[in-house]
């Protein structure tokens, strides 16, 4: 699925895996925020229940922008449950690629 920007953006293609096991390939440009990657999912996992994670297991912040993480095309991303998700935030130079 293609996340709506002009075609001229660069395009990251970047994998979500849910906590159901299910995983989705989003193509978003990097300037894409951590809640516009969540909003993707919303129709099955309520936004304000779930949380990107990344491959280390900490939280990223809603308002930072997946180039603020430096996420590379390829990344790996995890939505998981408030319960399961980390209890701390990832600062954006402490991201690591899965």
């Amino acid at each position: 699925q293609t996340c709506a920007l002009p075609i001229c953006v660069p395009q990251l293609a970047v994998t979500v895996v849910t906590d159901d096991g299910q995983s989705k390939t989003l193509h978003c440009p990097p300037s894409t925020t951590i809640a516009a990657l969540k909003a993707h999912f919303a129709a099955t996992h309520a936004p304000e229940d779930h949380r990107i994670c990344f491959a280390d297991g900490r939280v990223g912040d809603e308002s930072m922008t997946l180039a603020a993480y430096r996420v590379d095309s390829g990344a790996v991303l995890h939505l998981r449950s408030r319960a399961c998700a980390a209890t701390h935030n990832v600062e954006p130079d402490d991201v690591r690629r899965a």
